[in-house]
């Protein structure tokens, strides 16, 4: 959880970040970081989301158990 948790902070280009907020209620959130998180899922955990099924999640938080959770085992995530 931490890695993503760091890799979404630095695409926000923020340094605290609350993960009971949506992605849409965070500063910062726009169309870059949105290709950012989706290519990060994509390659990292071999998952594919839309920018709409990312704004989606009630909060951070379960977006980022929603990877964890989905991740293709033959993907790294260390």
């Amino acid at each position: 959880m931490e890695k993503l948790v760091e890799s979404i902070k630095e695409f926000l280009e923020v340094e605290d970040l609350n993960l009971d907020l949506s992605f849409t209620e965070l500063n910062g959130w726009d169309s870059l970081s949105v290709l950012s998180i989706l290519a990060l899922i994509d390659s990292d955990y071999g998952i594919n989301m839309t920018q709409k099924e990312i704004e989606n999640f009630p909060s951070v938080a379960e977006f980022v158990k929603h990877v964890e959770a989905n991740a293709k085992k033959n993907v790294c995530t260390d």
